[in-house]
């Protein structure tokens, strides 16, 4: 079983940290609107994942996972006029990171992942993993939506659909007309192409979910590659 590092001891991780075969899993979501569903749909997605990917991986015998509390407060602000959202400022979400990772390797972790389930956070957790790269150990941010190669929408089909197959309870409902009247629109330079998606939502099962983030925590185990994971 993975471990929860709520409940181990600092003997415990001085014992553990240093293993080559030892993941620290970080999961990663937001409190944001999710029009009727719950404003942590994002983290308790993300959270599953990370749970179920490590029980994954472990039953393969490729490594193990010491799972942190998983970071609700995080990046929104597009939704922040919305009741209930709840958003950090950059500064302030890049230091919380920067702090984690900074206590982690002091425990001697030499892998790291973040597993993300809330796209507004991507840029800056890869940032953050950026600057704080080092040749004794590895980094990884895993967007948990580019495992399986699908365009992830907000609060709509694909997201219900995994957080059911997850067993995450998400009746989204539909958005009230105010909380897209003032959302920003962002123009960034590039335009992007849709991912091919290699699942379809109607196919899309639990144990695809759960296996393409295993593997995605397998890589790291074999690489010393430092930075975000693709």
């Amino acid at each position: 079983m993975p471990l929860d590092y709520r409940e181990l001891s600092s003997f415990d991780i001085k014992n553990i940290a240093s293993r080559d075969d030892v993941i620290a899993v970080i999961p990663v979501g937001s409190l944001e609107q999710h029009c009727r569903g719950p404003l942590g749909l994002d983290g308790l997605i993300a959270e599953k994942i990370a749970w179920e990917s490590c029980k994954a991986l472990e039953a393969r015998s490729s490594g193990l996972c010491i799972i942190l509390p998983t970071i609700y407060y995080a990046f929104s602000p597009e939704w922040g006029e919305v009741e209930g959202t709840l958003s950090l400022k950059i500064p302030a979400f890049a230091e919380l990171l920067e702090s984690i990772i900074s206590g982690l390797r002091r425990a001697g972790f030499k892998r790291i992942a973040f597993i993300n389930g809330h796209g507004g956070n991507s840029s800056i957790i890869e940032a953050i993993l950026r600057e704080s790269a080092g040749e004794s150990y590895t980094l990884a941010l895993i967007n948990y939506w580019e495992q399986l190669n699908i365009k992830l929408d907000h609060a709509g089909p694909t997201e219900k659909e995994i957080a059911e197959q997850l067993g995450v309870k998400a009746e989204m409902g539909e958005c009230e007309e105010t909380q897209y009247r003032n959302k920003p629109r962002i123009i960034t330079g590039k335009t992007r192409k849709p991912a091919t998606m290699k699942i379809s939502q109607q196919t899309l099962t639990r144990e695809q979910i759960i296996e393409g983030n295993a593997k995605a925590l397998e890589e790291i185990l074999k690489t010393n590659t430092i930075g975000k994971l693709i």
